[in-house]
């Protein structure tokens, strides 16, 4: 007899059936098999547990591929991704199929050693992951089901809501309207030069009056009056997690977070790289090992300790950082963007374990003259690299959002007291900015930081604003929002909860609680649904939808039969209002019009 293993793509599958061999089918499940109905909300209006239904590829599936598989197969492994959807999938396969015996294999590289390991040390299916999966897909669904209809009669434009969605795109307008509304503010500034071609800024402290400026770029004669030499240490950057891959990504390789993952997702399934969805930036033993040999082969300055590097405090740290299974992978054999994007994981996760940069650096303060309501005083710092560390690795191009280049100021050794002299002066006119428009990449850093979301969902949540028309992207790649997105914003802004950061954070701590197993499904979707319930009333006036299902009653005061199964019907909710539906479903889908 054999054993059925039940992954998620066609690729990955054949992939993984050569390493197993003839004792073993493995067959893919292509994703979700199953999913809330698209016609109706999706949900028991009594309990709001959810409702699935076969999709139309999954049916094709379990019938083609699935239940012939399963026929003389004595076992059944479950071997998703390693994440909650990857458990929401494997826990629908196994309702479907009926598998009783429900083994769970995670493996989070796609390597012979990792998916045997994971083969013999097999867990329980998590039902405490697949029910968290469940919540934040029902209140996503209450979201948008509920919302979308009386939003779109409010500002009589077909419209959505999504509890990620909304935010996201609050995010942007205000960020517009920030930028709208920013009046530029002008101070001056002052610059010194010396001989040896080092400078001193004017410590200014914001002044906006030209001719204090003119003044002090005017001295000459100059006094020190501190002076430090020491040295400073600069850490490199930590391995990727998915937010910062797909801002890096952004910033090197010009790849939109949706195509970033794209790639990342090859690069998994082909066995290159580990989860490619992770919120932790920290390496396991095995990689340190493997970084180590590398880092002798190449002549790199590897740690001789492994760095640990703190994280966020809702990670959830499922996964370790994103990394190459194998630093000795030839490269050569991948083109284009899938090899940039595995040459900036294996940089990236390299340079995490390289020394510090040694700086040596001079800072001095200098006085040119004191006046009545004034000091005239000046800083430099001078920096110079004594020991390049990670930076040998050459990854300076790679890092997101660095800080401004190393200082080159050359300053010179020079003690307290010293008098000094400088040749040159300058006035610098500055003018304030205001915050810069958000790119995707940036947008995903921000609900990163904010707690919006999760890894598996900042690429679809950020994509999904440009396919929804609510912002455009400009040749500077930003995001700039379309009127639509305003009219939503304010429409929602002040009257939902779910619209306000600080919500959706709460909403995360929720899920992960019942991924925990310290909250139950029930309580946790039946309090969010019922904040929007009471928030619904806000929004012009309409009326929130019931609780549960009220039986369908004639003028006659009798129960409403269903037309194509004779049971009563109930009154249920749609985008397009309420309706009478067969008490029945989902067996049965009778429905019918309310009459007037």
């Amino acid at each position: 007899m054999k054993t059925l293993l039940i992954v998620e793509s066609p690729f990955k599958a054949k992939k993984i059936g050569a390493m197993l061999g003839a004792d073993y089918v493995v067959q893919a499940s292509g994703g979700h098999i199953r999913d809330l109905p698209k016609k109706s909300d999706g949900y028991d209006p009594k309990t709001l547990e959810p409702i699935y239904e076969l999709t139309e590829r999954g049916s094709e599936t379990v019938k083609k591929y699935l239940k012939p598989r399963l026929e003389g197969c004595d076992k059944v492994l479950l071997a998703t991704d390693p994440d909650r959807e990857g458990e929401a999938i494997a826990w629908h396969v196994a309702e479907v199929l009926k598998v009783k015996n429900r083994e769970r294999v995670k493996f989070h590289e796609i390597t012979e050693k990792a998916i045997l390991e994971s083969i013999k040390n097999t867990t329980p299916l998590d039902n405490n992951l697949v029910r968290a999966q469940e919540a934040r897909r029902i209140i996503d669904r209450l979201v948008g089901w509920m919302v979308s209809s009386p939003l779109s009669r409010t500002i009589n434009e077909k419209a959505s809501a999504g509890r990620v969605q909304s935010p996201s795109m609050g995010l942007v307008v205000s960020r517009e309207r920030e930028i709208n509304s920013f009046v530029k503010k002008q101070t001056f500034g002052a610059e010194l030069s010396f001989e040896g071609g080092w400078s001193a800024d004017w410590i200014s402290n914001g002044c906006v009056i030209r001719s204090d400026a003119e003044r002090a770029a005017a001295r000459r004669d100059l006094k020190v009056l501190e002076f430090v030499e020491k040295d400073e240490f600069e850490a490199p950057p930590a391995a990727f997690d998915t937010a910062v891959m797909q801002q890096a990504s952004s910033v090197s390789l010009k790849l939109d977070p949706e195509e970033t993952m794209k790639i990342a997702q090859s690069l998994f399934e082909q066995g290159l790289i580990t989860y490619h969805r992770t919120d932790d930036t920290n390496l396991s033993d095995d990689a340190y090992s493997m970084i180590r040999e590398y880092s002798k082969v190449n002549t790199l300055p590897v740690v001789e300790t492994k760095r640990k590097f703190k994280s966020a405090a809702d990670a959830q740290q499922a996964h370790e950082a994103i990394r190459p299974t194998h630093f000795d992978f030839d490269a050569s054999v991948l083109f284009g963007d899938e090899a940039k994007l595995y040459a900036l994981i294996l940089k990236r996760a390299v340079c995490s374990q390289l020394d510090d940069v040694v700086y040596s650096v001079r800072r001095v303060k200098l006085n040119g003259g004191t006046g009545v309501d004034f000091s005239d005083d000046f800083s430099a710092v001078g920096k110079v690299v004594k020991e390049k560390g990670w930076r040998s690795f050459g990854v300076e191009a790679e890092i997101e959002d660095e800080d401004e280049a190393v200082a080159s100021n050359p300053v010179p050794m020079m003690s307290v007291g010293d008098q000094i002299k400088a040749v040159d002066g300058r006035v610098k006119e500055i003018w304030s900015k205001p915050s810069a428009r958000y790119t995707k990449a940036s947008l995903v850093k921000a609900l990163k930081t904010l707690g919006i979301g999760r890894p598996a969902t900042y690429d679809a949540a950020v994509d999904g604003l440009e396919k929804k028309g609510y912002v455009t992207v400009d040749k500077k790649r930003q995001l700039i929002p379309t009127e639509i997105a305003g009219k939503i914003f304010d429409a929602l802004t002040g009257k939902f909860s779910f619209v306000d950061v600080a919500y959706t954070k709460r909403l995360e701590e929720d899920l992960d609680a019942i991924a925990d197993g310290h909250s139950p499904y029930g309580e946790v979707v039946r309090k969010h649904y019922d904040v929007i319930v009471k928030e619904l009333a806000a929004l012009g006036g309409v009326a929130a939808p019931r609780v549960a299902a009220e039986p369908a009653k004639g003028a006659d005061g009798k129960a409403v039969k269903c037309p194509k199964c004779g049971k009563g019907m109930v009154k249920r909710g749609s985008a397009k209002g309420e309706f009478y539906g067969c008490s029945g479903f989902p067996k049965c889908r009778g429905s019918m019009n309310i009459p007037k």
